[in-house]
């Protein structure tokens, strides 16, 4: 834990430097553009097919007059609304991962002239390998989170069902980043040593740098942290092979 706040400090301040807030201008107008126009204009047609999920019955009650009818459709609307912005929450780092692919180079360079100098750098991939790795992630991401899609929908199961969504959602952070960062820093060799012998410490510190996406409003700024942390986190693994 230690490691983690040093850790989490010096990319803070790494992170409120002229040239990363630049880099992270990008990403976060991308996302916020993006999904703003997709809820902005389809938010009643997503309530409204999420309705027709619900068993007929219960359907036809949400269009009923009444009280307890009127009351049943709030909360149905709240919920939807609840989910469409964990999904927003998800996506908006999908979005932020990818464009970490092409500034990466960039915050592991400049990482590297101003605290590492002494670090050789190795490397064993390129950003062609790394888009192929995260759209690999991505698709097995997204199958995953198909098949609980369902479990949202049923009464005391749907409110778990979105917190199990994390567990593929965290396996795709950590996978894309650290490969995506690892790889401009370690040859293949080395990598696979630091994953076997820093497996459970890898882990802990990968869940410790993705609390941040889960931030309401903060997640599309945090990927750059992230990714000024994990770099920070691999720099120091690769001092102690020096």
């Amino acid at each position: 834990m230690v490691l983690s706040l040093s850790i989490l400090k010096k990319s803070f301040n790494d992170f409120l430097s002229a040239r990363m807030l630049l880099i992270n201008l990008g990403p976060i107008l991308l996302s916020l553009a993006f999904f703003g126009a997709v809820f902005y204009y389809n938010g009643t047609n997503i309530v409204g097919y999420c309705q027709t999920l619900l068993p007929q019955s219960l359907n036809g009650y949400s269009h009923s007059q009444g009280f307890f009818a009127g009351v049943f459709a709030w909360v149905f609307k709240v919920l939807v609304y609840f989910l469409v912005f964990w999904i927003v929450i998800l996506l908006s780092l999908v979005i932020n991962i990818f464009a970490s692919v092409f500034y990466t180079p960039l915050v592991v360079s400049y990482l590297h002239q101003k605290h590492y100098p002494h670090v050789v750098l190795e490397e064993f991939g390129s950003i062609l390998f790394s888009i192929k790795y995260f759209l690999k992630s991505l698709i097995f991401m997204l199958l995953w989170m198909a098949v609980l899609t369902p479990f949202y929908f049923i009464p005391f199961i749907g409110v778990s069902g979105v917190f199990f969504s994390i567990i593929p959602h965290f396996l795709f952070f950590k996978n894309t980043m650290s490969l995506d960062i690892a790889s401009m820093i370690f040859n293949h060799q080395s990598y696979q040593n630091l994953l076997k012998q820093h497996r459970l410490k890898h882990y802990r510190f990968s869940f410790f740098c993705y609390l941040f996406s889960l931030i309401p409003f903060f997640n599309f700024f945090a990927t750059l942290l992230q990714t000024l942390m994990l770099t920070h986190y691999f720099f120091i693994l690769k001092e102690k092979e020096c």
